[in-house]
C-alpha cells in the first residue's frame, strides 16, 4: 500500500473498520483534586485555562458570579483583573497527577530544530500531546507546544533546555 487513500479503499473492500484513537486529555477531577480549599467553601474548583497553573505556581482565586472557585497562577492577567472575592487556595498534590502547559518557542529557523526540540522533550519525559511549528516571514520558527508535567521544577529543567538549544530565542508559557 502506497498511500493513505488506497489503505482506505481496500479497508472498506473488506470491511474493515478503523477505530480512531482520540488524544488523552487530563481528567479535570483529577487536576482539581490537587488543589485545597483554606476557606471552608464547598463550591465547584476549576483551573483557569488561560494560565494552566501546575503545582509550584503560586495561586490566586476568586469567586466567580457562577459561584465557582477560578483558580489562576498569581501572576495571571485575567486574575488581576476580576474586583471578585478572593478565596485562598493551595496545591495538595499527591505526585502522580499530570497538568497541562502550553510553551511558545521561537528560534532561528534551521534544518533538525524541530527535532532537537523534541529530542529535549523526551530527555525529560514530557508527553507531547499537540505540536505546531511554521515558519514565519524573517526566516523564524515558531513552534506550539502542549505538553503535561508534574510540578513547576520539572517544567523550569525543560524550559532551561530548550533555551540552551542552539538558535532558540524565546521560551515562554502561554
Amino acid at each position: 500500500m502506497k498511500t493513505s487513500k488506497a489503505s482506505a479503499k481496500i479497508r472498506q473492500a473488506l470491511q474493515i473498520q478503523v477505530k480512531e484513537k482520540k488524544p488523552e486529555k487530563i481528567k479535570k477531577a483529577q487536576a482539581i483534586k490537587a488543589i485545597s480549599i483554606t476557606s471552608r467553601q464547598d463550591k465547584a474548583v476549576r483551573l483557569a485555562k488561560c494560565c494552566k497553573p501546575v503545582p509550584g505556581d503560586e495561586l490566586t482565586a476568586f469567586l466567580t458570579t457562577k459561584r465557582k472557585i477560578s483558580v489562576h497562577r498569581a501572576d495571571c492577567e485575567n486574575a488581576q483583573a476580576k474586583d471578585l472575592k478572593k478565596v485562598e487556595v493551595s496545591w495538595n498534590v499527591k505526585g502522580k497527577e499530570s497538568f497541562a502547559v502550553e510553551l511558545r518557542v521561537l528560534a532561528n529557523e534551521r534544518p533538525g530544530l524541530l527535532s532537537e526540540l523534541l529530542e529535549a522533550f523526551a530527555k525529560f519525559q514530557a508527553k507531547v500531546t499537540s505540536a505546531n511549528a511554521k515558519t514565519t516571514l524573517n526566516n523564524k520558527t515558531e513552534c506550539n507546544f502542549e505538553i503535561e508535567t508534574k510540578n513547576l521544577k520539572e517544567l523550569e529543567e525543560l524550559l532551561s533546555r530548550l533555551k540552551a538549544i542552539k538558535g532558540v530565542q524565546l521560551v515562554e508559557r502561554t
